[in-house]
């Protein structure tokens, strides 16, 4: 994005957090569906959408959420990946082409930083409007994302037939 095209301005949310969990641990997290559960509010389902890559660019997630009897879908598609360190994902349905963009640094003592950055193009005009709240949407995140993880949440894994994920990662 970056540059204003046809009238419309990029937006740009961007938050990082220290999370005491391994890099690996990290990214199993929050390349999970499920995670959407501890990160969104009101989300009532999410899957990954069958016959589509798992853990690569074109695996697509389906969000559905209820806000206050309001219920709708969002189709979320990963656009990149460098397992364990970033990936990038499209909200296809989302007002404003949003983009995803997760990177995971490891650091001493089985720690990771985790940087998330949610960018979005707006009416011109409209970004000192918008702004401040999706910086609050990536700041929450990250706390909540940090909050999940050192709390113990973990899910399976795609690619382990039994299902165990282990605080190793």
């Amino acid at each position: 994005m970056g540059v204003a095209e046809g009238g419309y301005d990029p937006v740009v949310g961007e938050a990082t957090v220290e999370v005491a969990a391994s890099r690996q641990r990290v990214w199993d997290f929050v390349t999970a569906p499920e995670s959407m559960f501890f990160v969104s509010d009101g989300v009532t389902k999410t899957f990954r959408v069958p016959g589509t890559p798992v853990g690569r660019p074109g695996e697509q997630i389906c969000v559905v959420h209820d806000l206050g009897g309001i219920v709708s879908v969002q189709m979320v598609e990963v656009s990149s990946t460098n397992a364990p360190t970033m990936f990038a994902a499209r909200w296809l349905t989302s007002e404003g082409g949003l983009v995803e963009r997760t990177v995971l640094t490891a650091l001493d003592g089985d720690r990771t930083a985790l940087n998330l950055q949610l960018e979005m193009i707006v009416p011109h005009g409209e970004g000192q409007r918008i702004a401040p709240s999706l910086q609050q949407q990536t700041e929450s995140s990250v706390r909540r994302i940090r909050a999940a993880i050192e709390s113990g949440a973990h899910f399976r894994r795609p690619d382990d037939p039994a299902g165990l994920v282990t605080d190793e990662g």
